[in-house]
């Protein structure tokens, strides 16, 4: 069960927010995307907040949280993914950055969501063809025929 809460900010104390995601609390506080990125590749991330602009990582390479989102975005869109979704917040007083970010955010939420369905979709056709071959059935047609369930009828019991 993920427990981690990830405060992901470049500024070692943000006194306006501070308050909010307190240390002592359980939140750990992260300066880089690819910090939080090893935490979440681990599982055990539950919830994180987000700054957008965090400086430079490499020289000349600027970072943001975006950079987390937009990784998460791949996995998750790749069905890597394979842990709960934590909950993501945002703390960026960037209006832009902040907008990109959420933006983000709300695709990872319909990519989980696609992946789940058609994963679910896949495991109930596999049930169906186990079921099939025990029962010697060719068709879900005959199946049906087979256990003496009308074309249509789906019983509840």
């Amino acid at each position: 069960m993920p427990t981690i809460k990830i405060w992901l900010d470049d500024q070692p104390e943000a006194p306006a927010r501070a308050a909010q995601f307190p240390a002592d609390e359980g939140w750990i506080h992260c300066r880089q995307p690819a910090e939080v990125i090893a935490y979440l590749k681990t599982g055990s991330v539950a919830e994180m907040s987000l700054d957008h602009d965090l400086g430079e990582g490499a020289p000349g390479k600027p970072v943001s949280g975006y950079d987390v989102v937009a990784w998460l975005e791949k996995e998750v869109a790749a069905g890597r993914w394979c842990h709960p979704l934590p909950i993501i917040r945002v703390h960026s007083r960037n209006p832009v950055g902040r907008g990109n970010i959420e933006a983000c955010v709300e695709n990872i939420g319909h990519e989980f969501e696609h992946h789940h369905a058609q994963a679910d979709a896949e495991a109930a056709g596999q049930v169906l063809l186990a079921i099939m071959r025990d029962k010697g059935a060719n068709t879900p047609r005959d199946l049906a025929q087979k256990l003496g369930v009308e074309p249509g009828e789906f019983p509840l019991e």
